[in-house]
């Protein structure tokens, strides 16, 4: 039979999966011998197979047997996960408490292709927006460098077929949802040490936020902004507390963080009080295929979104939520073409939420007012950049982000960039966009006029933001991450 081994003990699998089978003899111990027990729990002589399963979970508790019977095979079938479950606890508090990294030392370029390298990218889904579509290309752009026999990813329920069938990875596929936080919590942290010790990895890369608590393999894990800790009212209070929860979870029990942004390593660190040594700065790029972006030259810019609109229009993508700063753009929007008599309409982009701004948070697509246009999610990609490539201008007027994808999509597109000048916007924006206070409408409607009116400004924006996002790459993201990871697993 095989097991999941931890510690000394070695559990068959099919106990980890939640299956019920009968007990056909003792269980085997790597050593030969009786696991250690907590120090006020007594050793039972009766021995491993005729304890009784309360006197098993007394060796958790202090020592009390809780006198349940264990004659049947069933219930004696739980000794096993006990004593498991024991060890568990112990090497929990033994990582926690030694979780401290060590120096990190540069790896040759050869040792890169000896990585064997676990990406946990559950957080691909079916309609993916910021999170989701970064784990998708970063996995994509590790897969290619590693190929599938040093690389495998897990995938979640929510991940379509066609999209897991072109990553480049040998795929597991988790049947526990990511939505499910209680079960996810358990799956992450109970059984996942045992998969990642199955497919022999060295090295866990975690997508989104949650890495588990114990495991023998290295654990990096990807912080994509700390929203839910310094604004905690953008979302619902309870996904808040769990946001919370695992990003702090994160930066205690992981051996490596990678911050997506300078702002969001600086936020992490004052909220959080993790080491600043083990948190590393790695950029993302554009989640737009290049390839597409110049097959879409071929194209009427604007697509069959922007022929129904019908007028030059100003574009914002992002899902409808508090912080993205909607109000305000719509505000400004109306106080610029009351300026300058702007023929101009305002297309909004992105889904629907339950806890934004009612004037465009829950809005079904269409026209929302005489001159504000909503859409919806968009899924085709293609769609998408004729968008991107069709608009007047772009405006990107968060009031905080971790990195600030939609800007770089937009430059990649040819778009000129109106932009908040606050958090990691200006870090990806560069010289290249336009950058304004989002909290003053004022400030947004002169930015609009500027980059709406002035031909020769238009014209350097455009140019300067191709150059700007052509010095994002998943490629270089991709190549920084496994040296961080080959550097971690050589310094021990």
């Amino acid at each position: 039979m095989h097991g999941a081994r931890t510690g000394t003990v070695s559990v068959p699998l099919h106990m980890l999966a939640g299956e019920t089978r009968p007990v056909s003899g003792p269980t085997k111990l790597t050593s030969g011998a009786e696991p250690p027990l907590p120090a006020r729990a007594k050793p039972d002589p009766r021995g491993p197979q005729t304890r009784t399963r309360g006197a098993a979970l007394g060796a958790q508790t202090g020592g009390r047997d809780w006198g349940w019977n264990a004659s049947s095979a069933s219930v004696s079938s739980c000794a096993p996960i006990c004593r498991w479950a024991t060890a568990q606890v112990c090497a929990i508090m033994a990582a926690i408490r030694r979780a401290q990294p060590g120096p990190v030392r540069k790896p040759h370029r050869h040792e890169v292709e000896r990585l064997k390298l676990a990406i946990d990218a559950r957080s691909i889904v079916a309609k993916p927006t910021g999170v989701g579509a970064t784990s998708f290309y970063l996995t994509q752009a590790i897969g290619r460098r590693l190929g599938a026999g040093s690389c495998v990813a897990i995938v979640g329920p929510e991940c379509p077929t066609q999209v897991a069938a072109s990553l480049p990875c040998r795929l597991v596929r988790s049947s526990v949802s990511t939505q499910s936080h209680l079960k996810c919590e358990a799956w992450e942290h109970l059984w996942l040490p045992h998969l990642l010790s199955r497919e022999g990895a060295d090295v866990l890369l975690s997508l989104a936020w949650i890495t588990p608590i114990a495991a023998p393999q290295k654990r990096v894990t990807v912080i994509h902004d700390v929203i839910a800790l310094v604004m905690p009212g953008s979302f619902p209070r309870a996904y808040t507390a769990y946001l919370r929860y695992r990003v702090h979870m994160a930066a205690r029990t992981s051996h490596a963080i990678i911050a997506v942004s300078e702002r969001t390593k600086q936020d992490l660190l004052r909220v959080t009080g993790a080491d600043a040594r083990k948190v590393h700065v790695i950029p993302e790029a554009a989640c737009l295929p290049p390839a597409e972006v110049e097959a879409a030259r071929l194209r009427e810019p604007g697509g069959q979104i922007g022929r129904d609109v019908g007028r030059p229009y100003v574009l914002a993508v992002g899902s409808r939520e508090p912080r993205k700063n909607l109000r305000r753009l719509v505000e400004a929007f109306r106080l610029a073409k009351q300026t300058r008599s702007l023929p101009h309409v305002l297309l909004l982009v992105g889904p629907s939420t339950a806890w934004g701004d009612a004037a465009v948070a829950s809005a079904n697509p269409g026209w929302v007012e005489q001159d504000v246009y909503v859409t919806g999610y968009v899924e085709r990609q293609s769609e998408l950049i004729d968008l991107y490539r069709g608009a007047s201008a772009f405006a990107f007027l968060s009031l905080y982000e971790g990195f600030g994808l939609p800007v770089l999509e937009a430059m990649l597109c040819g778009t000129p960039v109106v932009a908040s000048g606050t958090t990691s916007i200006p870090e990806v924006a560069g010289d290249a966009a336009v950058l304004v206070d989002p909290t003053s409408v004022t400030s947004i409607a002169r930015g609009l006029e500027q980059v709406l009116t002035d031909t020769a400004l238009r014209e350097r924006l455009v140019e300067a933001g191709r150059r700007r996002a052509a010095s994002f790459s998943w490629e270089l993201t991709a190549t920084r991450v496994l040296e961080l990871c080959n550097a971690l697993l050589s310094g021990g």
